[in-house]
């Protein structure tokens, strides 16, 4: 099976070249078989005959006559006639080798017995492949009036070099030459031209607004680059199409969001109004709103820089137990009220790179909704290690966990689990969404799983080494209880 346009370009080429080599060799051996069996069907005696009784009969004329037709009637004869001073009868110019052939002694066959004694012999067969390089006939012609001529008959057409020089041949190679080229041309040119043309097509669709546009399934799945590039524009699209549903999503989640607050203000805003309502209690509602407000807009604002291609990070060597504590420290103040234990098991020494201000606010945002959710009396387990080229920040609750279905949605801009839904617990549910972004940038991944004896565990792991490949999403370690 051809994987790549190379193999069928050279392949191709390969095969245009063997069918022209083979249909040379087949056409020079057609036309040198049919040019040798026409030599054996030649009598070069019967023609001499022929001209000593043009030459006898109607004279110099007569023969003028004679050779001339016997020339335009077999292409492949070299006949001449040596008349006075050794010229040809028609004019021509005499190549050298037969000029030397008039030389030869009468080939004793050919000799007229009315004139030069002897009787003719029976003509042995022909051998044509000697007919090349000597003539097949030389004779003495004596006119009427005495004067003498010299016939001499050699053959054109017995070298297989002239054979592959004449224009009869030369011509065929030429059309078979581009026929099989055309043939195989159009074949890659179709092979190539129209997956592209589909490509194309689903292209414009796709720019125009049309989602659900794919390549069909017969080009994705070729084995070679077309197909390849099928198979990655039909992930760009599933992408895209994700994208554009994520962004409806945020835009009407931050609507809903934004019009909660801007409801209760409306509302505190009028019992303020009222000389019988609180106003301490209502400019502090107000006031708490607003907060929310600020804190909803600075963090959407975050996560949409954070989430642009291009977000600027410039990892630093960081001791990561000494950033994990200092998280922690700060943790403790959000936990104590409900008398939460956050546990951190001694942390080894580690440096690795990363943007210690961006992962501060990552591991973070996981310890705050480990505590949001965590029972009064709780316990949370922090946990850092490394495994061959990952750093791992492992975070460990006792909450109600997370439904199945909604751990990898949990990372998601504004999804709320079915047990979270309640205002009441607070956050907007951008947090877990920008640690993942956060995580994304240092080339790593967060993702979570229920503890077997209840509550949620987030992993959070990245390489220790710049430049931050991606961590395929099998190949990530999984933490475990």
């Amino acid at each position: 099976m051809m994987r790549s346009l190379f193999s069928r370009i050279f392949l191709s080429f390969w095969l245009v070249m063997s069918l022209i080599v083979l249909s040379a060799v087949a056409l020079t051996a057609t036309i040198a078989w049919e040019r040798v069996s026409h030599l054996r069907a030649l009598q070069p005696q019967l023609m001499v005959e022929d001209a000593r009784s043009a030459l006898k009969i109607q004279g110099e004329p007569g023969l003028r006559r004679w050779l001339s037709e016997a020339v335009k009637s077999d292409s492949d004869l070299d006949l001449y006639i040596f008349g006075k001073d050794n010229a040809d009868l028609l004019g021509r110019s005499v190549p050298e080798k037969l000029r030397h052939w008039a030389h030869f002694p009468d080939h004793p066959q050919d000799m007229d017995h009315d004139h030069e004694g002897p009787s003719p012999q029976k003509t042995p067969p022909f051998d044509a492949a000697h007919a090349h390089g000597r003539p097949l006939a030389v004779a003495s012609l004596i006119g009427s009036d005495g004067r003498p001529y010299r016939l001499v008959m050699g053959w054109a057409g017995a070298s297989p070099m002239d054979i592959l020089g004449s224009g009869t041949v030369l011509a065929g190679l030429g059309l078979l030459a581009i026929g099989f080229s055309a043939a195989v041309c159009g074949w890659m040119a179709g092979t190539l031209s129209r997956p592209i043309a589909q490509l194309q097509a689903s292209a414009r669709n796709l720019a125009i607004g049309d989602m659900e546009t794919r390549v069909s399934t017969h080009l994705s799945s070729r084995h070679e680059e077309i197909g390849s590039l099928a198979r990655d524009f039909n992930e760009l699209a599933d992408r895209l199409k994700s994208q554009m549903e994520s962004k409806e999503t945020l835009l009407r989640d931050i609507s809903h969001e934004l019009r909660s607050p801007l409801t209760r203000l409306r509302v505190a805003t009028a019992l303020a109004r009222d000389e019988k309502g609180d106003l301490d209690a209502q400019l502090s509602r107000i006031e708490r709103d607003i907060e929310r407000l600020d804190d909803l807009i600075g963090r959407t604002l975050q996560f949409s820089q954070i989430s642009s291609l291009g977000y600027p990070l410039t990892p630093v060597s960081t001791d990561l137990g000494a950033l994990l504590s200092d998280i922690i420290q700060d943790a403790m103040i959000e936990a104590a009220p409900n008398q939460i234990d956050l546990a951190l098991a001694p942390p080894p020494s580690i440096v690795a790179l990363c943007g210690p201000d961006l992962l501060r606010r990552a591991i973070d945002n996981v310890l705050r909704n480990a505590i949001r959710f965590s029972p009064p009396g709780g316990r949370i387990d922090v946990a850092l290690d490394q495994a061959g080229p990952l750093v791992r920040v492992t975070v460990s609750d006792q909450g109600p966990g997370v439904p199945d279905g909604g751990l990898e949605r949990i990372f998601e801009a504004f999804y709320r689990a079915e047990s979270a839904r309640d205002r009441s617990s607070g956050g907007a549910g951008l947090g877990l969404a920008l640690t993942a972004r956060i995580l994304v940038l240092h080339g790593g991944r967060a993702h979570a799983e229920n503890r077997k004896a209840g509550g949620l565990k987030v992993v959070l792991e990245w390489p220790s080494r710049a430049p931050f490949t991606p961590i395929p999403f099998d190949q990530g370690a999984q933490a475990s209880d």
